[in-house]
């Protein structure tokens, strides 16, 4: 989503966009507002960490991709991929999945015995 929203603010079709990670462009200013912390979680009691058969792949941007192709390849190959992160917390728990999703939603959407990582 981010390189439609630059290309949007480029175009003018709108004057703001809120993005994990903005590409800087001539004429264009991005500000930091915050730092989301990605954290794993999976929405059933007792997890392990021997979660493949149902980790969710949630699309971070590119950072993240690469981060987690690198630290976790056994998980980077899965069929289940979410392209709007955002949407991940309310899916995992109504299917018990397990992903990375922002802390912040998680303290809103899980209890504490639903964290991995």
């Amino acid at each position: 989503m981010s390189d439609r929203l630059t290309r949007f603010l480029i175009e003018g079709v709108i004057q703001t966009g809120l993005m994990y990670t903005p590409q800087l462009r001539p004429g264009l200013v991005a500000e930091s507002l915050l730092d989301d912390e990605l954290i794993l979680v999976a929405s059933w009691e007792n997890p392990s960490m021997d979660i493949a058969e149902h980790y969710v792949f949630a699309d971070w941007g590119p950072e993240f991709t690469h981060a987690h192709g690198i630290g976790l390849p056994h998980l980077s190959a899965t069929a289940l991929k979410l392209g709007l992160g955002t949407l991940g917390a309310e899916y995992i728990v109504n299917r018990k999945k397990a992903a990375y999703i922002p802390a912040r939603a998680v303290s809103q959407t899980f209890d504490g015995s639903c964290f991995l990582g």
